[in-house]
């Protein structure tokens, strides 16, 4: 929670006001993916990568290798034809020779943050998230690697998707807008706060009308609407359901 309270104060709305008091156009999903994602890597990592920075649009490398990377990973599984993008990666040209080089990015910021990590966890062992993993021996620098990339996947998209549908459903519906600034004016009087005060956890525990609002903006719009499996061998699962490999041009034969 202090990493969010800061992040909010200090970079969100700031350049949400200055936006607002220059009549500035923005894209907020841009604006919501730089604070998930500085947001993540804090809690995460211990690291700022201050995407949020400034006028908001500072962004580094990584990050935009990252979105790169997410990307096009993505566009293999719309391919209609994969035999295209498997050619492009053979000769490595195209889609596939920026993916590459993105991934390359990814995987030296990703090798560095847990070098640095590896360095210090004699005297931070539970300082993050990551920490705690690398205080356990037996896991690989590729696993360490890949838990890094699964944090920043899962708590950046995640965030500022639902955040954007939110948003967005609000601004269409002005009587739900009203409600949830009500509620949050009732609360802030209650405990005496000024406009702006930040509130604490059980205060946001009081919040069931934003609650509710936030979990119908995520069922009419699932932060992560597609979430595919491959299963490495033929298996059986309750129901005589055969699941086949993912060799097979069939997904499951019953």
């Amino acid at each position: 929670m202090d990493n969010v309270e800061v992040e909010i104060s200090t970079r969100l709305v700031p350049v949400l006001a200055k936006a607002s008091k220059t009549k500035q156009v923005l894209d907020l999903q841009d604006i919501l993916e730089r604070f998930a994602f500085d947001n993540i890597c804090k809690v995460a990592f211990n690291v700022d990568p201050d995407c949020l920075g400034g006028d908001g649009t500072s962004g580094g490398e990584f990050m935009r290798a990252f979105e790169d990377a997410a990307t096009l990973s993505s566009g293999r599984f719309m391919c209609i034809y994969p035999i295209f993008w498997k050619i492009n990666k053979y000769f490595n040209v195209g889609t596939e020779k920026r993916l590459r080089e993105s991934i390359k990015i990814v995987h030296e910021f990703a090798d560095e943050m847990i070098r640095s990590r590896m360095d210090q966890k004699t005297k931070n062992n539970d300082e993050d998230l990551l920490s705690r993993f690398i205080g356990k021996e037996e896991n690989s620098t590729e696993f360490l690697r890949d838990i890094v990339i699964s944090f920043i996947l899962a708590g950046r998209d995640t965030t500022s998707s639902a955040l954007s549908w939110f948003f967005w459903l609000m601004s269409v519906n002005p009587d739900v807008e009203r409600k949830i600034l009500k509620e949050l004016e009732t609360i802030r009087s209650s405990n005496g706060k000024n406009l702006g005060d930040t509130y604490s956890f059980e205060e946001l525990r009081d919040m069931h009308y934003l609650q509710a609002a936030i979990s119908e903006t995520m069922r009419l719009y699932p932060p992560v609407p597609v979430d595919t499996k491959a299963c490495k061998k033929q298996r059986t699962v309750p129901g005589a359901f055969v699941v086949l490999d993912t060799k097979d041009e069939r997904w499951i034969a019953g």
